[in-house]
């Protein structure tokens, strides 16, 4: 398991069949992470988060769900990170949630 960062996220819009899903792009590092001035703003994305099943494909073909997302401190601002296997590759992949 790696900890990996939320870089950004995204509710899709169209098709409108596809509103309930979610977009997330992963990165390593937390300066690279979004980041958010309160961490009542970072929980709050975070619980929005948390509510998506969200999952990456793993290289075996198989998607793995991503679960635990947390907030933690950086310098003065917070970012949202979980625990996910990244197994042979560079987490800078997307992530799909749906409710």
């Amino acid at each position: 398991m790696s900890k990996v960062y939320v870089g950004q996220w995204k509710a899709r819009v169209e098709p409108p069949e596809e509103r309930h899903k979610v977009d997330v792009w992963f990165c390593s590092r937390a300066e690279s992470a979004a980041k958010f001035d309160t961490k009542e703003s970072a929980q709050y994305d975070r619980a929005l988060l948390q509510s998506f099943n969200v999952t990456i494909d793993v290289p075996n073909g198989l998607k793995q769900h991503c679960e635990g997302f947390a907030v933690e401190q950086w310098s003065d601002q917070f970012v949202i990170f979980c625990e996910a296997p990244f197994p042979g590759h560079e987490p800078s992949e997307v992530g799909t949630g749906e409710k």
